[in-house]
């Protein structure tokens, strides 16, 4: 886990304790979000990209997605289909961008698929690697 001053934290209790924010064993998003907005001890800046990735994994969990059902490689496999368009997309056309058909690979129901622009995939795609983390997460504390 890096920081942003060039350090290296070896597990969540250190990074958050250098945020000055509680460690929680889930990653919840939700509460760590909580901290870093609404505790006013908190002096850290939180960068807009970091702010809407974490507004993306509350906007996933508040709507059911991508929480407990996913399987095995779902989640990966659809956060790599979200950045890898992002990464490669040529064409500035923003219509041809939000029909792109799904990749092969794409591992979730074809209408779960929704483009939208390269930089709000790359948010949902990081987002999506979160909740595979906390999948994880999960499945070792059983």
């Amino acid at each position: 886990m890096n920081h942003e001053n060039g350090l290296y934290f070896h597990d969540r209790a250190s990074l958050a304790n250098a945020l000055n924010v509680p460690a929680y064993y889930d990653l919840s998003t939700e509460l760590i979000a909580d901290e870093i907005f609404n505790n006013k001890e908190n002096t850290h800046q939180v960068s807009a990209a970091l702010a809407d990735i974490i507004a993306e994994r509350q906007r996933q969990i508040a709507g059911g997605f991508f929480t407990h059902g996913c399987g095995e490689g779902q989640l990966v496999s659809a956060a790599i289909g979200y950045i890898n368009l992002a990464f490669i997309w040529k064409n500035k056309d923003p219509a041809d961008y939000r029909n792109s058909i799904a990749p092969s690979k794409w591992m979730l129901p074809p209408e779960l698929w929704k483009p939208e622009n390269p930089r709000r995939d790359l948010i949902k795609g990081v987002a999506m690697l979160i909740a595979e983390r906390e999948r994880l997460d999960r499945k070792e504390a059983q």
